[in-house]
């Protein structure tokens, strides 16, 4: 679904006055602002826009949480999009190698993919991101806000796989981020769905007071097409089901491991 007001194909046009930065509250102008990605360009995102962060937090940001997503995930586009060849036995690891082989290992022994407080942090920014691009209003965001912070000790976030559910049909060999708003008045309820590689599936609840107008929108970028298609998401959580998500996030999270072994299987058929 396109962004509103594109200044360039990767790009959102913004008044450069008048907008604050969402995590400090500085005012964005010409000398302050800066080109914050939606999707992190460390795993494949190519649309940015100028009225999120200033260029102090979007650094901090980088340097940090984003920094711990792209340790997990950067490894997966790299090997998605330039088809680099597999180690070999005995070949020389580098730093980073190394840290994608022990991230891998892990997720195959225990079949989690928990990450540190700053992977999912990074993650909430990434729909935090999208919301605000679309001129939804911010006063509903305060939550995630925190927790992007590290204020809020608790994450608003759920691993989301339901077992007898389908949330949108995926192309035999698509590979694709997938960001989804859902906001309902009569539930109250406004939420983001993630997926990243379509392995990483998850839910972030912004509030459970929503009084605006119904939101239904979704973004999708194929990471291997170099497209951004249509989606359709299947998703409509009432506010009781969101609410058991608590218990059954773990669950959930233990059925994500055969999407995991399907991005394993298609970066290895790519490498032949």
């Amino acid at each position: 679904m396109a962004f509103p007001i594109p200044l360039q194909k990767y790009y959102i046009r913004i008044k450069p006055a008048g907008m604050e930065c969402y995590n400090c509250g500085v005012i964005l102008n010409r000398k302050t602002r800066s080109a914050e990605h939606i999707l992190p360009n460390s795993i494949g995102g190519k649309r940015k826009a100028y009225n999120l962060l200033c260029k102090s937090c979007n650094e901090t940001f980088g340097r940090s949480i984003d920094n711990e997503l792209a340790s997990k995930l950067n490894r997966f586009y790299s090997l998605l999009t330039t088809q680099e060849p597999a180690l070999q036995p005995g070949a020389r690891k580098d730093g980073k190698i190394i840290v994608h082989d022990r991230f891998i290992a892990e997720i195959k022994k225990s079949h989690s993919f928990s990450g540190s407080p700053g992977y999912f942090r990074s993650i909430a920014k990434i729909c935090l991101n999208f919301y605000l691009t679309k001129g939804y209003s911010r006063q509903y965001c305060e939550t995630i806000k925190s927790y992007i912070r590290g204020d809020n000790a608790s994450p608003p976030c759920f691993y989301y796989a339901p077992e007898n559910e389908t949330v949108h049909s995926l192309a035999e060999n698509e590979v694709s981020h997938i960001l989804h708003l859902h906001g309902s008045k009569s539930s109250g309820a406004l939420y983001a769905y993630i997926e990243l590689f379509n392995m990483q599936n998850l839910i972030f609840v912004f509030t459970m007071d929503y009084e605006g107008n119904d939101i239904d929108t979704t973004y999708c970028r194929n990471l291997i097409s170099d497209e951004e298609p249509s989606k359709k998401i299947a998703l409509g959580l009432t506010r009781a089901q969101l609410e058991e998500l608590a218990v059954s996030s773990e669950i959930m999270e233990k059925r994500l491991y055969p999407p995991f072994e399907r991005l394993l299987q298609i970066i290895r058929d790519r490498q032949h």
